[in-house]
């Protein structure tokens, strides 16, 4: 399936990992690349099908909740940011939910929003070096990378 999908043959890389799982449904890996082909292969509902499915089976596990979000991310910001949130709410030290959700807001041009997921990390994690150097720098980031003027909603 992984040199199907390298080949960009989604179709039958989805088809492949359909059937490993159907051998094995505790392949995480492949459950997890398995939405991720259906996307690529223009069949975003059964991705997010897929997704969904995944994290009312193993809700937690971060992956599947990022790449949910990524998909909403594309075109659906609140549905993403909520996907986020949920998420969060079921792994709160998955750390690369907050930063997904900064991200999202910020793409948005949720200011305080995307803030506020770097805030609520530190309030856990408040030795997070890293993260606190990224919330000094929230207002700059957020102006370079999404375009969205510092300090807007």
């Amino acid at each position: 399936a992984n040199a199907l999908g390298r080949e960009k043959d989604y179709a039958g890389a989805a088809r492949w990992t359909e059937i490993a799982l159907r051998f094995d449904s505790g392949l995480k890996p492949a459950s997890v690349m398995l939405g991720t082909y259906y996307y690529l292969n223009n069949q975003r509902d059964e991705a997010i099908a897929e997704y969904r499915k995944m994290t009312q089976l193993d809700p937690g596990e971060a992956e599947y909740w990022l790449r949910l979000a990524w998909i909403y991310g594309q075109d659906q910001p609140a549905v993403a940011l909520k996907t986020i949130d949920e998420a969060i709410s079921r792994i709160p030290d998955g750390r690369q939910l907050y930063i997904d959700g900064f991200r999202y807001a910020a793409h948005a041009g949720l200011v305080e929003v995307a803030k506020g997921y770097i805030q609520r990390w530190l309030d856990r994690h408040p030795d997070d070096n890293e993260m606190r150097g990224a919330f000094s720098q929230a207002d700059s980031l957020i102006r370079a990378d999404y375009g969205a003027p510092a300090g807007t909603r």
